[in-house]
């Protein structure tokens, strides 16, 4: 492992190899600290949710990157966990701002307006072609109801807590029992399922 470059751990752990993934963590995680340095002090997130927010953008950067772009996985990668942050700065702001119905730790999530749907869909990093933009959104009710089914239930209370960033993989950890790293990892298995129904929906292979 030692002698292959970022790029080629990148293809490896694709393909399944679950030590290629924590070699390439091992590496690069100092991009972390790099963004942890950027971020703190200078906003209103904790220490701890550009922590989160970083560790999103690293697991996000290993799926979406694409040697072919030309670019650099470490390049690559500390864009994206920047970007992911300055999401959870929108959020952070929006949700302050906000005293609407929006109910985002309940199942009975309620939506009133279409910016919230908007925002939601947002957070759930869906594109306009994934969702359909209706006044119903009783799909994404139950896109949250199925990829619940999926995920162990011990889980289940911090799920939409977690996807919203309300509060932090560092928090949840020692309540559940487990390492920081398995609770982001779990995150984004839910996220990836609601994903993965909605998209569903939207071609018409599920109705709700």
């Amino acid at each position: 492992m030692d002698k292959l470059t970022n790029e080629e751990l990148v293809e490896l752990y694709k393909k399944g190899k679950e030590e290629a993934g924590n070699e390439l963590f091992n590496r690069n995680k100092g991009l972390i600290y790099e963004i942890v340095r950027k971020f703190n002090n200078k906003s209103r997130l904790s220490e701890e949710d550009i922590i989160s927010a970083s560790y999103y953008g690293f697991a996000k950067a290993i799926k979406t990157f694409n040697e072919s772009k030309g670019i650099k996985f470490s390049t690559y990668c500390y864009t994206v966990m920047k970007n992911e942050v300055c999401k959870s700065l929108e959020y952070y702001k929006y949700k302050k701002n906000d005293d609407s119905d929006f109910i985002i730790s309940s199942l009975d999530l309620k939506i009133s307006l279409e910016n919230k749907k908007s925002s939601l869909i947002e957070i759930l990093d869906a594109s306009d072609n994934d969702v359909l933009h209706k006044n119903d959104y009783t799909y994404l009710h139950n896109a949250i109801e199925y990829a619940r089914t999926l995920i162990i239930e011990k889980y289940h209370p911090y799920l939409l807590p977690l996807l919203f960033r309300e509060t932090t993989t560092y928090e949840v950890a020692p309540i559940i029992g487990v390492s920081p790293r398995t609770v982001h990892y779990t995150t984004t298995m839910f996220r990836e399922h609601v994903r993965e129904y909605i998209y569903h929906y939207s071609n018409g292979e599920i109705v709700s």
